[in-house]
């Protein structure tokens, strides 16, 4: 249940990283903003100072400033809670991007944590993605077989006209031809799970559990 609940949290700090240059605050929201509890809630999410422009842009436009120095303040100690080697495993696992946030004497240790989340990353979501395209091609072949039995009743089917069935009959070699295709795209794909996980294995050998399990 914690590893789930990990996950999740890790997921939603890389969706801020990602976003948080896009975001903006409301008009209500620079009114009554604490710029030392945003920027805190900023470096703890390891975000850059985009951020705090996309915060002094929208509050720009509301005739509201914005406050450098309490935020960069609460930055601060939001950095140095993130700036930790597990931390940075945790959310580069989860797609985080790294942009030098860390100051430099944080770095060296937050990187340690972050490069073997990298490798984790890249190991899970090739082994994912390949699983996910092998759903995909197991659907098209079970559409495939569904079509084929459709045209199947109308070669059947004695009030079908000439016309009807042949074009049934046209249909079905087509969707052969496509659902060979589709087995020989799963083959490949199957092939190739094999070795992502055999990598994924791989890594986490290499890794173990130094910052948690995963």
């Amino acid at each position: 249940m914690r590893r789930v609940l990990g996950v999740r949290l890790f997921a939603a700090l890389g969706l801020l990283a990602l976003a948080g240059a896009c975001e903006t605050m409301s008009v209500d929201e620079c009114r009554v903003a604490d710029w030392r509890a945003l920027g805190y809630q900023d470096g703890s999410n390891g975000l850059s100072l985009d951020k705090y422009s996309a915060r002094e842009k929208s509050c720009a436009k509301a005739g509201i400033a914005a406050q450098f120095d309490p935020y960069s303040g609460g930055r601060a100690e939001g950095l140095s809670s993130f700036c930790r080697p597990e931390r940075g495993f945790r959310a580069a696992l989860n797609g985080y991007v790294y942009k030098g946030v860390c100051p430099a004497s944080a770095e060296p240790d937050f990187l340690l944590g972050y490069d073997d989340g990298r490798m984790a990353y890249q190991a899970t979501s090739a082994v994912s993605g390949l699983r996910s395209d092998i759903d995909s091609v197991k659907y098209r072949l079970d559409d495939y077989d569904r079509q084929i039995r459709d045209n199947r009743r109308t070669l059947d089917n004695s009030k079908a006209t000439q016309e009807e069935k042949e074009k049934a009959r046209k249909r079905i070699d087509e969707l052969r031809d496509d659902r060979k295709s589709a087995e020989r795209d799963l083959r490949g794909k199957e092939d190739d799970l094999y070795w992502r996980e055999n990598d994924l294995d791989r890594v986490r050998g290499q890794i173990g559990l130094r910052w948690g399990s995963w």
